[in-house]
This record gives C-alpha cells, structure tokens and sequence, in this order.
C-alpha cells in the first residue's frame, strides 16, 4: 500500500463536506466568556446528550473545571434592563425555578435532563445567534474561575 499526496482541491473539498455534515447532524454552540471571550464548539444533535454531559463538554473543551452555564432571553433581558429604575424598590416578581442571576438563568448541571428538551422547554432563551440562512447558533454563556485580559473575539 503507497502513501499518495492529494491535491488542495481534494483537501478543500472533503473540508467542505465534512463541515457541512457537522453542521446538519451537530447543534453549534457559541460559548461565551463573560469576558466576551467565546468559541464554538459541537455536540451531536440525535444523541442523548444530558445538561450534566454539556457541563462536561464544555469542562473539556475550556480544560476549566467547575464552570457553571447560563443562557438569557436576550428580549427580557433588555426590556428589563430598559426599565430598572422603574423598579429601583420593587424585587419583581418571584421565580423559584430556573435559577437567575442578572437576567440569565443557569442551566442546571442535571444527568436527568435532556439537553434537546431543555432547548424545548425554554425556547425563549435559545435564540439564533445569526440570521437565516446561517446555520443555526445557540448561544451558552461560560462562567468559569478563569482571570481573562482585554483578549476578546472580534
């Protein structure tokens, strides 16, 4: 069996199916530091991945233990943030489930959950980070024990 070099086209082209394959069968998850730092990473969309799993996942892929995942309803969180001091006195109104902090809810590190029926359920906190026809980006903000510098994407 002989070793033969391919071209750079061949090269470009498998990259290209391959990402297209990944981006069919895989969520894309735009992971974001509360620095502003972020990255993307992919977990399979037909297996089932728990909420305990995407905490390893994401553990794995930052190599930073004991992060905690939240997501926000970016609408919400604006319009309350619009209004604040309309409600400098009053505590708003009573929320026992899901955990929040600062307009966003943390995503519970649960082996019992699905991550898909998590998506499911709070649809509202799952926006697209891009507009269609973009490849659909959901957007998990990472708070981990990490000191970040002014390094930030774009």
């Amino acid at each position: 069996m002989t070793t033969q070099t391919k071209s750079i086209e061949e090269f470009h082209y498998e990259s290209n199916r391959y990402i297209s394959n990944c981006l069919n069968n895989r969520y894309i998850l735009e992971l974001t530091k509360m620095c502003g730092y972020f990255e993307w990473t992919t977990i399979y969309k037909y297996q089932s991945i728990t909420l305990y799993d995407l905490y390893t996942i994401v553990e794995s892929h930052f190599q930073q233990p004991n992060i905690k995942l939240y997501v926000t309803n970016v609408k919400l969180y604006v319009h309350t943030h619009d209004h604040e001091h309309d409600h400098e006195h009053n505590q708003g109104p009573e929320t026992t489930e899901p955990e929040e902090e600062e307009g966003m809810i943390l995503i519970p590190k649960d082996n019992n959950i699905l991550f898909q029926s998590y998506i499911d359920t709070y649809r509202e906190f799952f926006p697209p980070v891009y507009p269609v026809p973009a490849n659909i980006v959901y957007k998990i903000y990472v708070e981990d024990r990490c000191k970040h510098s002014s390094r930030q994407n774009r």
